[in-house]
C-alpha cells in the first residue's frame, strides 16, 4: 500500500505546531522581562521589543527546567542556533554573534535567515550595519532593480550637473538678416536683443531669462541636472 500524501491542511497544521502560542500575559512578562534586561546591560534607551523577540524570551523561558529567564547570551546563542540549521552565511561565530547581538540588543529584532545576506550585502557597500528601517529600504530598493529596472532607475538616478556651469556667459541675441531661432525649451520666437545663453559646442540657443521662459526651468536649471543639450544630446562643454 502506498504511503498517503498529508492534505495541505494537515501539512499547515504541522508547521504551526512548532510554532508555541503563548498568552497575552505571557507576552506582557517577557516585555517586562526585556525592559529589564536592556537595564541590566546598561542600556538606557528604551528598544520595543518584536514580537520574534518576546517569542525567543518564552521560548527559552518555559523550555529551561526550572522555568528561568534567559539571559543576553541565552537568547544570541538561541538564535545563532536556528540560524545555523539553514547555512553559515560565511561568517565565523564570533562574527555571527556579534550581528545577532547587534540587532537583539540595539534594534529589538531576530534576524532571519533571509536577512543576513542583505545585511552582509549593506555592511559590504556601507561598513556598517543597517538599522531595521535601513535594512527594509535596502531590501526595497534591492527587489525593485531585479522586477521593475525601470522605476527603480527613475528612483535612484544619478545627477550630474554640467561642469563650470557659473562660467555659462549671457549674450544677447541679434539675429542676421531673414533669420527666425526659437528657444530650445520653450520653443517661443527669439526677439533681437533677447538674453540668451548658447551652448557649445552644439550652438543651440535658449532664453536666459526664466521669465521669458518656462518660468520654473530654464537651460541652466536643465544643465544643473545633465550635461547634455536637450535638443540634439550632445555633450556640453563650457
Amino acid at each position: 500500500m502506498s504511503e498517503e500524501v498529508p492534505s495541505l491542511v494537515d501539512f499547515v497544521l504541522d508547521m504551526l505546531s512548532n510554532f508555541p502560542l503563548y498568552s497575552n500575559s505571557d507576552y506582557d512578562l517577557a516585555g517586562i522581562y526585556w525592559t529589564s534586561l536592556l537595564e541590566q546591560n546598561g542600556i538606557t534607551v528604551p528598544i520595543p521589543p518584536s514580537q520574534a523577540l518576546l517569542q525567543v524570551i518564552l521560548d527559552l523561558y518555559y523550555d529551561s527546567e526550572m522555568q528561568s529567564f534567559p539571559t543576553r547570551e541565552d537568547m544570541c546563542y538561541y538564535v545563532i542556533d536556528k540560524l545555523l540549521r539553514f547555512s553559515d552565511f560565511g561568517l565565523d561565530e564570533d562574527e555571527l554573534t556579534d550581528l545577532v547581538d547587534f540587532y537583539l540588543f540595539h534594534e529589538g529584532y531576530v534576524v532571519g535567515m533571509n536577512d543576513i545576506p542583505i545585511i552582509l550585502e549593506y555592511r559590504t557597500l556601507n561598513n556598517d550595519y543597517p538599522d531595521v528601517n535601513a535594512l527594509y529600504e535596502f531590501n526595497h530598493r534591492r527587489m525593485l532593480m531585479v522586477t521593475d529596472p525601470e522605476a527603480y532607475h527613475a528612483q535612484n538616478k544619478v545627477v550630474v550637473p554640467t561642469s563650470n556651469l557659473d562660467q555659462l556667459e549671457e549674450k544677447e541675441y541679434t539675429p542676421e538678416k531673414d533669420d527666425t531661432v526659437s528657444c530650445g525649451l520653450c520653443q517661443e520666437h527669439m526677439d533681437p536683443h533677447t538674453k540668451i545663453y548658447q551652448l557649445t559646442p552644439c550652438l543651440h540657443i535658449f532664453h536666459s531669462r526664466p521669465d521669458e521662459c518656462l518660468i520654473t526651468h530654464t537651460i541652466k536649471s536643465w544643465l544643473e541636472q545633465s550635461t547634455k543639450c536637450p535638443l540634439c544630446n550632445t555633450e556640453v562643454n563650457i
